[in-house]
């Protein structure tokens, strides 16, 4: 396993710009002073000694000096954003309430809101259950009902101002 040490060794980490630099060339792509990682599914990552690290994970050990207990969340929902002070370790209940955007097969485009007929659902989960917060006019109206849940139920959550 990857320990502080050897990752010192390997890189430096600014916690001011969240970005990784080389300390030693490893090959002809990866040479000392390079910025580090590249892009995989909205994050950063890195091989290193034959396997795939997740930069904010690699944050984490550098900052610490020990591997995150549960998830690293990005506090402002951009996976690239690795500054220290945008980094939490959180479980992955306590993760998904920092959801930023609708998933991308959402037919509304707008996050808690879902069509019903003629008119649009909002619901919003809390402790693994679904919580129906009641049938609007319009998509909007739906999103904002799921804006003012989620600023009340969940507590970890960075959208809408908190």
């Amino acid at each position: 396993m990857l320990t502080r040490e050897r990752l010192i060794d390997l890189m430096e980490y600014d916690p001011e710009t969240g970005v990784f630099r080389w300390r030693v060339t490893r090959c002809s792509t990866a040479r000392k002073g390079d910025v580090v990682g590249s892009a995989h599914g909205g994050y950063l990552r890195v091989r290193i000694d034959g396997k795939n690290q997740y930069l904010q994970r690699l944050a984490w050990l550098y900052m610490t000096g020990s591997w995150p207990t549960k998830m690293v969340d990005h506090k402002n929902g951009v996976g690239t954003d690795n500054r220290w002070g945008n980094l939490r370790d959180l479980g992955n209940a306590k993760n998904k309430q920092n959801a930023h955007e609708a998933h991308a097969d959402s037919a509304t485009g707008l996050l808690g809101a879902s069509p019903c007929g003629s008119r649009f659902r909002a619901a919003i989960m809390k402790d693994g259950l679904y919580v129906n917060l009641g049938v609007h006019d319009t998509p909007q109206q739906a999103h904002q009902a799921y804006l003012d849940a989620k600023r009340e139920l969940h507590p970890h959550a960075t959208l809408g101002g908190r």
